[in-house]
């Protein structure tokens, strides 16, 4: 029935893909339905015809994104997004995948920089340095990405030497979050 069900939505893109060749929202959803199927080969393909007809496209580099870090390409992944953010001022997503990315590469300068930028973004009304009780109330995924986003910054502080805004990073988000 699954197959059945996917092979009905692969024609229905086929179907709008014919009367509109150039639409990069339906290679985008493509690229997703692949990527949701694990069929990253597929996901590749559709999400990379996406960002060619919208290069500032967010949403499809994100899927793409997502592949690369799956597979620990994490140089591709900085070259996607640092292209992405040629045409876009980029969200919190762009941002904190980007400063993944640098902390795999290991250069936590640019880490710091593009994970504090994600930081700021997902809960603009706080100070980027204060993880605060408020950040709780945030939606459930994103709660997770921020969580993750801090713990990865204060590691990218120690790396630069910067022992206690690392620990006290740390201890901000343990105060708040004791079971992490």
């Amino acid at each position: 029935q699954i197959t059945t069900q996917d092979k009905q939505i692969d024609a229905a893109f086929a179907r709008w893909l014919k009367y509109r060749p150039k639409s990069a929202y339906a290679y985008y959803r493509l690229a997703d339905f692949h990527k949701d199927n694990h069929e990253d080969k597929q996901a590749i393909e559709n999400a990379q015809k996406a960002l060619e007809i919208n290069p500032g496209f967010e949403a499809p580099a994100r899927v793409l994104a997502r592949v690369y870090y799956e597979r620990k390409q994490w140089q591709k992944g900085v070259d996607l997004l640092t292209n992405l953010l040629k045409h876009t001022p980029g969200n919190y997503h762009t941002h904190g995948r980007l400063g993944l990315f640098y902390a795999e590469l290991n250069q936590p300068q640019k880490a710091v920089e593009h994970l504090s930028i994600a930081i700021a973004q997902l809960v603009p009304e706080s100070d980027p340095n204060k993880f605060y009780k408020s950040a709780c109330n945030i939606e459930r995924n994103n709660l997770s990405f921020y969580t993750i986003w801090w713990q990865t910054r204060g590691a990218e502080y120690a790396k630069m030497g910067q022992f206690e805004k690392g620990v006290s990073s740390l201890t901000d988000l343990l105060t708040i979050l004791p079971d992490n």
